[in-house]
Protein backbone atom coordinates (compact mmCIF):
# COMPACT_ATOMS: atom_id res chain seq x y z
CA UNK A 1 0.00 0.00 0.00
CA UNK A 2 1.20 3.64 -0.93
CA UNK A 3 0.07 6.09 0.36
CA UNK A 4 -1.04 9.56 -1.19
CA UNK A 5 -0.15 13.07 0.70
CA UNK A 6 -1.89 15.72 -1.49
CA UNK A 7 -0.54 18.92 0.60
CA UNK A 8 2.50 19.59 -1.21
CA UNK A 9 4.51 21.40 2.02
CA UNK A 10 4.19 18.62 4.31
CA UNK A 11 5.03 16.24 0.93
CA UNK A 12 8.20 17.97 0.25
CA UNK A 13 9.02 18.63 4.06
CA UNK A 14 8.37 14.84 4.99
CA UNK A 15 10.91 14.33 2.04
CA UNK A 16 14.18 16.29 3.00
CA UNK A 17 13.83 14.77 6.28
CA UNK A 18 13.62 11.45 4.87
CA UNK A 19 16.44 11.74 2.74
CA UNK A 20 19.52 9.15 3.52
CA UNK A 21 17.64 7.81 6.68
CA UNK A 22 15.68 4.97 7.62
CA UNK A 23 11.64 5.17 7.34
CA UNK A 24 11.42 4.52 11.06
CA UNK A 25 13.63 7.48 11.87
CA UNK A 26 12.01 9.55 9.84
CA UNK A 27 8.97 9.55 11.08
CA UNK A 28 10.32 9.96 14.59
CA UNK A 29 11.79 13.27 13.24
CA UNK A 30 8.41 13.89 11.65
CA UNK A 31 6.68 13.38 14.23
CA UNK A 32 9.00 15.93 16.76
CA UNK A 33 8.83 18.33 14.02
CA UNK A 34 4.62 18.25 13.94
CA UNK A 35 4.94 18.48 18.00
CA UNK A 36 7.59 21.26 17.86
CA UNK A 37 5.20 23.60 15.24
CA UNK A 38 1.84 22.32 15.45
CA UNK A 39 0.67 21.31 11.93
CA UNK A 40 3.48 21.28 8.85
CA UNK A 41 2.23 24.45 7.68
CA UNK A 42 4.95 27.34 6.17
CA UNK A 43 3.60 29.97 8.99
CA UNK A 44 3.88 27.95 11.81
CA UNK A 45 8.04 26.25 10.77
CA UNK A 46 9.03 29.91 10.08
CA UNK A 47 8.40 30.29 13.91
CA UNK A 48 11.34 28.34 14.37
CA UNK A 49 14.77 28.75 14.14
CA UNK A 50 17.08 26.24 12.03
CA UNK A 51 18.53 25.28 15.51
CA UNK A 52 15.43 24.59 16.91
CA UNK A 53 14.22 22.29 14.06
CA UNK A 54 17.48 20.88 14.00
CA UNK A 55 16.87 19.69 17.86
CA UNK A 56 13.96 17.50 16.15
CA UNK A 57 16.68 15.03 15.51
CA UNK A 58 17.50 16.46 11.57
CA UNK A 59 21.10 17.59 10.11
CA UNK A 60 21.77 21.27 10.63
CA UNK A 61 21.59 21.03 6.70
CA UNK A 62 18.38 19.27 6.54
CA UNK A 63 16.81 21.87 8.81
CA UNK A 64 18.10 24.82 6.92
CA UNK A 65 16.76 23.35 4.04
CA UNK A 66 13.28 23.26 5.58
CA UNK A 67 13.55 26.50 7.09
CA UNK A 68 14.62 28.31 3.62
CA UNK A 69 11.59 26.28 2.34
CA UNK A 70 9.19 27.48 4.72
CA UNK A 71 10.23 30.84 3.81
CA UNK A 72 9.47 31.00 0.46
CA UNK A 73 6.38 29.90 0.65
CA UNK A 74 5.62 31.54 3.71
CA UNK A 75 6.05 34.88 1.85
CA UNK A 76 4.45 34.01 -1.24
CA UNK A 77 8.30 34.08 -2.92
CA UNK A 78 7.78 30.73 -4.41
CA UNK A 79 4.15 29.48 -5.29
CA UNK A 80 3.99 25.88 -4.44
CA UNK A 81 0.42 25.48 -5.46
CA UNK A 82 0.89 27.00 -8.90
CA UNK A 83 3.29 24.11 -9.78
CA UNK A 84 0.24 21.64 -9.86
CA UNK A 85 -0.79 23.04 -13.35
CA UNK A 86 2.67 22.80 -14.80
CA UNK A 87 3.81 20.24 -17.17
CA UNK A 88 6.79 17.67 -15.58
CA UNK A 89 9.45 19.22 -16.82
CA UNK A 90 8.67 22.85 -15.76
CA UNK A 91 7.35 21.37 -12.45
CA UNK A 92 10.88 19.58 -12.03
CA UNK A 93 12.90 22.75 -13.35
CA UNK A 94 10.70 24.89 -10.22
CA UNK A 95 10.92 22.23 -7.64
CA UNK A 96 15.20 21.40 -8.17
CA UNK A 97 15.32 25.74 -7.76
CA UNK A 98 14.34 25.47 -4.10
CA UNK A 99 17.51 24.29 -1.64
CA UNK A 100 17.31 19.95 -0.72
CA UNK A 101 15.01 19.72 -3.43
CA UNK A 102 16.42 17.23 -6.49
CA UNK A 103 15.34 15.49 -9.39
CA UNK A 104 14.27 12.61 -7.76
CA UNK A 105 12.45 14.75 -4.72
CA UNK A 106 10.67 16.19 -7.65
CA UNK A 107 9.16 13.19 -9.66
CA UNK A 108 8.35 11.30 -6.18
CA UNK A 109 6.12 14.36 -5.27
CA UNK A 110 4.64 13.87 -8.79
CA UNK A 111 3.84 10.68 -8.24
CA UNK A 112 2.49 10.33 -4.55
CA UNK A 113 1.23 14.18 -4.04
CA UNK A 114 0.48 14.92 -7.91
CA UNK A 115 -0.78 11.46 -8.83
CA UNK A 116 0.69 12.07 -12.33
CA UNK A 117 0.48 8.79 -14.21
CA UNK A 118 3.91 9.08 -16.24
CA UNK A 119 7.11 9.33 -14.17
CA UNK A 120 9.40 6.58 -14.54
CA UNK A 121 12.75 7.89 -12.58
CA UNK A 122 16.22 7.34 -13.81
CA UNK A 123 17.74 8.54 -10.80
CA UNK A 124 15.40 5.84 -8.51
CA UNK A 125 17.59 2.84 -7.44
CA UNK A 126 14.80 0.34 -7.10
CA UNK A 127 13.29 1.40 -10.94
CA UNK A 128 17.18 1.17 -12.04
CA UNK A 129 17.57 -3.02 -10.32
CA UNK A 130 13.77 -3.82 -11.53
CA UNK A 131 14.73 -2.87 -14.70
CA UNK A 132 17.89 -4.59 -14.95
CA UNK A 133 16.36 -7.42 -13.56
CA UNK A 134 13.63 -7.44 -15.93
CA UNK A 135 15.15 -7.11 -18.53
CA UNK A 136 18.67 -8.95 -17.82
CA UNK A 137 20.72 -5.75 -18.20
CA UNK A 138 24.28 -4.90 -16.52
CA UNK A 139 23.28 -1.38 -17.31
CA UNK A 140 20.90 0.98 -18.62
CA UNK A 141 21.94 3.86 -20.87
CA UNK A 142 20.06 7.30 -20.15
CA UNK A 143 18.75 6.78 -24.48
CA UNK A 144 17.61 2.97 -23.20
CA UNK A 145 15.84 4.21 -20.05
CA UNK A 146 13.88 7.08 -22.41
CA UNK A 147 13.46 4.07 -24.78
CA UNK A 148 11.49 2.07 -22.13
CA UNK A 149 9.68 4.70 -20.28
CA UNK A 150 8.27 5.71 -23.77
CA UNK A 151 6.97 1.84 -23.97
CA UNK A 152 5.32 2.12 -20.15
CA UNK A 153 3.94 6.13 -21.37
CA UNK A 154 1.37 7.35 -20.51
CA UNK A 155 1.40 5.06 -17.46
CA UNK A 156 4.94 4.96 -16.24
CA UNK A 157 3.93 5.26 -12.62
CA UNK A 158 2.15 2.15 -12.47
CA UNK A 159 5.13 0.55 -14.26
CA UNK A 160 7.12 2.41 -11.51
CA UNK A 161 5.17 0.73 -8.44
CA UNK A 162 5.71 -2.86 -10.01
CA UNK A 163 9.32 -2.56 -10.75
CA UNK A 164 9.85 -1.28 -6.77
CA UNK A 165 7.95 -4.47 -5.92
CA UNK A 166 10.12 -6.43 -8.43
CA UNK A 167 13.44 -4.74 -6.62
CA UNK A 168 12.35 -5.25 -3.43
CA UNK A 169 11.35 -8.98 -3.23
CA UNK A 170 14.54 -9.65 -4.61
CA UNK A 171 15.98 -8.09 -1.48
CA UNK A 172 14.20 -9.90 1.21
Amino acid sequence: YRSVNPDLFSALVSSIISQQITGKAAQTVFQRLKDLAGEIKPENIVKHTIEELQKCGMSFRKASYIRDLSEKVATKTFDLESIRTLDDEKLIEKLVSLKGIGRWMAEMLMIFSLERSDILSYNDLAIFRGLQMLYGLADISKEEFAKIKERYSPYASIASFYLWDLANANNQ
